[in-house]
């Protein structure tokens, strides 16, 4: 089926090459939803020609079975040892009935092309119009062999497999969800649950001897629904594709895919945390084989009126890299020496930003001719939108419903707003209360009415926009060279740390720098809730003060909620009190002790902004398991 020929490979150079299988919107009378799949198309093809990768497409009607065994069988014939190559697929995923013995859950893991049923009858159907991941083994195999030790093959499976249970009126799309193609004297297995990869590895995938690396990224695990998510502009992209795309911009030189999973994994515990993506492969190969390339930031200059001045500006570096708009950047000459604040010759605020690029309007005019000398330097941070929408259902308690109403018009970071443009969504019927996450329509709690239960629905929503505040923010600072991990005894390694509840676990973190810094670290549970755990008064923890090259082992009692968990860490150099990000009851104003990094949340206040070379602010990301 991915039969391809072997080429010799005397006097070939080693190519980049990349086959992207798109597919947004399926034949109407398919039943199959339509997705976001064009911009991951326009966001992994950029990100991929940045890193010198010749790109073929398939996108919508191109994307048949037919059509992608043959661009497949064409890309093995065309790959030589030593390339590089990355296979991409957006679209939906589904399970069908293990034919041939293979799955202890029964199960075959398979994409869907365009033309491929939701639903089908096992009698007269046999997968043909689907792609199994026994399909794809079998091209992963060949794919190894024909590349050589030299080279590398990553899969991008941006789609899921997991039972249907997302609400039709969720705002964020789904990409799989159907229930699986089987007999109907099929008998399902809890195997499912228990599997905690992708699903498509059957464990066929190991490399072996003069084989290629291979890794294999799926957006989430084989019992998890994979849902799509937003950048701060609004726009919606698969998760894996966007995660994968920030994180390789970020990325060093010489990263292995198992920091890029990690930077994958910290990226959509910000945007998606009831989801985390898989990794499967030789995970500690470096990316690109070392090769990728780490595009410097450039200065264009956008004329408007006049061809001698200009006073907009376009920088390289946009929401990929953390600019958004309200940022500041400033400007030096290029022959200074980096990092040398003294030699400024033009400030300037971003005000729009896109994945790869930033408009700045500075504040005057320059040359052109000295534009094209200058060197960006962002000097002031901006965190996008930090209030967050909310839409009253349905209330049979008039009087509570007005109260919710009343409450949140009390507190900056909570507005009203419609079901189209809400974050969160209340309904009560009788003494139940539901507080349900609009995009994914999951219940993220559910309350007992009593006279209070309307600050008590506040409290909550705070906590939970408070959580996703702290989980976006990351910035990186050449200066912090700290490292944070938990280690328990007999811990298994894994990719995303699992740490065990009721375990003796013990914090360890160190300070690789070369200057002494305060430590502070909040924990952001599963549940949204936010825990300081450096410094800590309740607890006797002082702050925490690191010397160079300083090591420190702190106890910790590792309890429930279970699920993916993040602690943020804060580097600073003097001590940095958190207290206040506990969750407690608050009056109408969100006294946060970040709050200089975003605009001021207190309605009617200008914004104010903090110099962020100061302040470092880093992801330690992992899973809490019974």
């Amino acid at each position: 089926m991915w039969l391809g020929m072997g080429l010799s490979a005397v006097g070939w150079a080693a190519e980049k090459r990349a086959l992207l299988i798109m597919i947004a919107q399926y034949p109407n009378a398919s039943g199959w939803s339509k997705l976001n799949a064009q911009n991951d198309r326009m966001l992994l093809t950029q990100t991929l020609k940045n890193q010198g990768f010749k790109i073929t497409v398939l996108s919508d009607q191109q994307a048949t079975a037919d059509n992608i065994r043959k661009a497949c069988a064409l890309l093995l014939h065309m790959t030589q040892p030593g390339d590089k190559v990355i296979v991409g697929y957006s679209g939906h995923g589904q399970q069908l009935f293990d034919l041939d013995g293979d799955e202890t859950d029964q199960l075959d893991e398979a994409l869907v092309p365009y033309d491929a049923p939701r639903r089908a009858d096992m009698k007269m159907y046999k997968g043909q119009k689907h792609i199994l991941d026994d399909d794809i083994g079998v091209f992963v195999q060949q794919m190894k062999l024909k590349l050589g030790g030299n080279g590398q093959l990553v899969l991008l499976l941006d789609c899921c497999h997991a039972g249907t249970g997302a609400r039709a009126d969720a705002q964020a799309y789904l990409r799989g969800g159907a229930l699986p193609i089987i007999p109907s004297d099929f008998k399902e297995s809890s195997a499912l649950q228990q599997q905690e990869g992708s699903g498509f590895d059957d464990g066929n995938f190991s490399t072996r001897g003069q084989e290629a690396t291979f890794v294999l990224f799926a957006g989430a695990a084989a019992s998890q629904q994979n849902y799509e998510v937003k950048n701060e502009s609004g726009v919606a992209y698969g998760a894996l594709s966007y995660a994968f795309c920030e994180a390789l911009y970020r990325l060093k030189k010489k990263e292995t895919y198992r920091g890029l999973f990690g930077q994958i994994s910290t990226i959509l515990l910000q945007k998606a945390p009831f989801q985390t993506p898989t990794i499967e492969g030789n995970t500690d190969a470096e990316v690109l084989g070392g090769e990728l390339i780490v595009a410097p930031t450039t200065v264009e200059a956008l004329i408007e009126k006049s061809t001698q001045y200009c006073r907009k500006v376009r920088v390289g570096v946009g929401e990929l890299a953390g600019v958004f708009k309200n940022a500041v950047f400033q400007f030096s000459p290029k022959t200074s020496a980096r990092g040398d604040s003294t030699v400024v010759m033009v400030k300037g605020k971003v005000i729009s930003a896109d994945a790869f690029g930033a408009i700045v309007e500075l504040e005057r005019e320059l040359p052109l001719a000295i534009i094209k000398e200058l060197r960006a330097t962002e000097t002031e941070k901006a965190f996008g939108e930090v209030s967050k929408g909310v839409y009253i259902g349905r209330c049979s308690d008039t009087q509570f419903q007005n109260q919710l109403k009343i409450k949140i018009e009390g507190y900056p970071l909570l507005r009203l707003s419609s079901i189209g443009a809400s974050a969160y969504s209340i309904s009560q019927e009788g003494d139940n209360i539901k507080l349900i996450d609009c995009a994914t329509q999951r219940v993220l709690d559910s309350l007992v009415k009593t006279e209070d239960a309307d600050e008590r629905c506040i409290e909550r929503l705070l906590a939970f926009t408070r959580a996703e505040i702290l989980r976006r923010m990351e910035i990186l600072q050449d200066f912090c060279k700290v490292e944070v991990r938990l280690e328990q005894s007999n811990q298994v390694d894994t990719v995303m740390p699992s740490i065990k509840i009721k375990v003796p676990t013990t914090l360890i973190v160190t300070n690789k720098g070369t200057q002494p810094v305060y430590v502070s670290i909040a924990d952001i549970q599963p549940d949204g809730f936010i825990n300081v755990i450096l410094p800590n008064a309740s607890r006797n923890i002082l702050p925490l003060r690191l010397a160079p090259s300083e090591t420190r082992a702190l106890p910790l009692a590792i309890s429930p909620p279970l699920g993916f968990e993040m602690y943020k860490i804060f580097v600073t150099p003097s001590s940095l009190d958190l207290s206040v990000l506990i969750n407690t009851r608050g009056e109408t104003t969100l006294e946060h002790p970040l709050k200089q990094l975003f605009y001021k949340t207190y309605r009617g206040e200008a914004p104010v902004a903090l110099d962020i070379s100061a302040l470092a602010v880093l992801s330690y990301s992992f899973k809490i398991v019974p």
